[in-house]
């Protein structure tokens, strides 16, 4: 964005997507809008790990390095436990610089002073909404906004689940997420 003409950037009405980080603002000459979506983060654990089995092949390509099994017989949850079960939501709001390493992996030790500014940077925003309300949290948000044509359900939801979620389960990984789980 830094490289575009004032022109084009002038053209830009909305700048959305997974990796767009508070701060992208100052690439702008006028004022901006952050919204965004936070997750149960058990329940995004889990559906990281059923995103990761459905695309497997792709990430396993893309990402040689990230410590992915090999081969798809090792992909149970316990096996794939240390990449999935660490604190997703924390590194994302903060533009998932931790620690001076980017990305968010097992090796990065989320603590309370990224909570606390994670927090803070939420505080800017103008609508944070949860997916579990997204119905209702986005018809609000929709409106406040003018917007007359809208989506309602979430998208990019699995169809197909391979792992079998239980209270024991749900409880080790709340144990694991538990900075997100206070910012959520």
């Amino acid at each position: 964005i830094h490289s575009l003409p004032a022109s084009v950037k002038d053209g830009i009405q909305v700048v959305f997507g997974h990796s767009v980080y508070y701060g992208i603002h100052e690439h702008f000459s006028r004022p901006a809008r952050y919204i965004t979506f936070l997750r149960e983060p058990v329940s995004q654990v889990i559906s990281h790990y059923e995103y990761f089995l459905h695309h497997y092949d792709s990430l396993i390509a893309d990402q040689p390095s990230r410590g992915y099994p090999k081969d798809k017989s090792e992909l149970t949850f316990d096996r794939c436990r240390p990449l999935f079960t660490v604190n997703m939501q924390i590194p994302t709001v903060l533009n998932y610089a931790i620690n001076g390493r980017i990305g968010v992996n097992g090796d990065v030790d989320i603590n309370e002073a990224h909570l606390e500014r994670a927090k803070q940077i939420l505080d800017k925003y103008y609508f944070v909404g949860l997916l579990e309300s997204f119905e209702e949290d986005s018809l609000f948000l929709y409106d406040e906004l003018g917007i007359r044509r809208f989506i309602r359900k979430p998208q990019n939801v699995a169809r197909k689940k391979h792992l079998h979620v239980d209270e024991v389960l749900k409880q080790e990984i709340r144990s694991a997420v538990t900075l997100d789980l206070r910012l959520y």
